[in-house]
């Protein structure tokens, strides 16, 4: 062992008594057994092998920011009492965590999550200019001013802002 250096100490339970031949050519070496307790010092590059093991089982997953062309998609269906819009080509984080729609003659209302990206608002905005402004998971917020004209019929799809990336 280095000079300075710590050991990593692991104590097991086992009635096996510690074996002579191997004391010093194992990977792990005994150090004072008693009554069926054992302390193990451990090298390094087990401990090692051992994280590493671990990792490729169960991976190291990180987020990769997403690369959309265009705009972000508002596809509104449902009818007079009930909107329900898909949001779809999310940039960034890629999912959303909070979505707002504004009538051009309402404030800003909050959206429930439907299902997956499907979003939904009971209020009546037929014949009314939409807004909507959505938050990805990672907290950054986009706002599409006015992208569905006061005309718009169920079954339209209007393309909005996006986010950087």
């Amino acid at each position: 062992m280095a000079a300075g250096a710590t050991p990593l100490a692991l104590t097991s339970t086992s009635p096996c008594p510690c074996s002579s031949k191997s004391r010093n050519t194992a990977p792990v070496s005994y150090q004072s057994p008693t009554a069926g307790t054992h302390t193990f010092i451990v090298k390094v590059w087990v401990v090692l092998l051992l994280v590493s093991w671990w990792l490729m089982l169960v991976g190291f997953w990180f987020r990769v920011p997403c690369m959309k062309h265009g705009g972000m998609r508002f596809t509104i269906n449902g009818f007079r009492y009930f909107n329900l819009v898909l949001i779809s080509n999310v940039a960034g984080a890629g999912d959303l965590v909070h979505t707002y729609v504004k009538g051009s003659r309402t404030g800003w209302m909050p959206m429930s999550r439907n299902w997956g990206q499907n979003w939904q608002s009971n209020a009546v905005l037929v014949g009314q200019a939409l807004s909507f402004r959505v938050t990805a998971s990672d907290r950054r917020s986009s706002t599409s001013w006015n992208i569905a004209p006061p005309h718009w019929q169920f079954g339209q799809t209007f393309t909005g802002k996006n986010f950087r990336v």
